[in-house]
């Protein structure tokens, strides 16, 4: 995915986006460009406005995510998967690893989560409404940035659209990739294998391919800021079940 200009230069800024109709859009530079400009930016001297935000803004993030100062409220059930889903800010950057393994950590009803695997457009749409009450989506430039998906590119799968997975193993039968996507078209040497909500000229629940680690020399406008967690319903006790003999026991 190509990443434009630096924000604060084209009127970005760190807080929620309205959802806009604008036709208008910011030209998109070449990929080796727009990062090559992005590392440009850590030789700025120790006067400068935009690296001493970055930095402070990075030493914030860390903070809070080493406190598990996440944000979670109580999961939404789909009747269409029969499922729980929640969308959980980290309140700055999280990589597709960090946001797996805490989604893994997430307990509903006595269910682990994980990263949320889609199956229609109808569940796409779910997730995407849920991620709108959040302070996750940010405008980096050109693109607003969503929250991570359960999807990711398996190992040696030939670039840039083979191989997609779900965390799940369940089959890769749906897909709403923003139009060009997937492109690998990260930093120079890093591959985009993994996946997330993203979208230009407005919010919409489009995806794109995103690295999985944004590096810290990069402004947090540039990571992922939240991910989507989904719970499998409880199993329903069988009758004559031990839990149904120990139920009875109580009666």
């Amino acid at each position: 995915m190509r990443l434009a200009e630096h924000p604060h230069a084209a009127g970005g800024g760190h807080g929620k986006p309205e959802k806009t109709s604008s036709a208008g859009l910011a030209p998109a530079a070449a990929d080796a460009a727009c990062w090559a400009h992005m590392k440009s930016l850590k030789d700025l001297d120790s006067k400068g406005d935009i690296m001493r935000t970055s930095g402070m803004a990075s030493a914030l993030i860390a903070a809070l995510f080493v406190v598990g100062d996440a944000t979670w409220a109580t999961p939404e059930f789909f009747p269409g998967t029969g499922h729980y889903y929640d969308v959980i800010s980290a309140h700055g950057v999280i990589s597709w690893s960090d946001a797996e393994v805490a989604a893994e950590a997430q307990i509903w009803q006595g269910q682990h989560g994980y990263l949320a695997a889609i199956a229609s457009a109808a569940e796409n749409d779910f997730v995407f409404d849920l991620s709108l009450d959040s302070d996750i989506w940010h405008f980096s430039g050109s693109w607003y940035q969503g929250p991570w998906l359960g999807g990711f590119q398996e190992d040696g799968s030939e670039e840039p659209a083979g191989g997609w997975a779900w965390v799940t193993g369940e089959p890769w039968s749906y897909t709403n990739w923003m139009e060009g996507q997937s492109d690998n078209n990260g930093p120079p040497g890093e591959d985009e294998n993994r996946l997330c909500l993203w979208s230009q000229g407005m919010i919409a629940p489009t995806w794109n391919d995103f690295i999985d680690v944004l590096d810290p020399m990069y402004p947090p406008e540039y990571g992922i800021w939240g991910y989507v967690v989904e719970f499998d319903v409880p199993p329903v006790p069988v009758k004559g079940s031990s839990w149904g003999r120990l139920k009875a026991d109580f009666r």
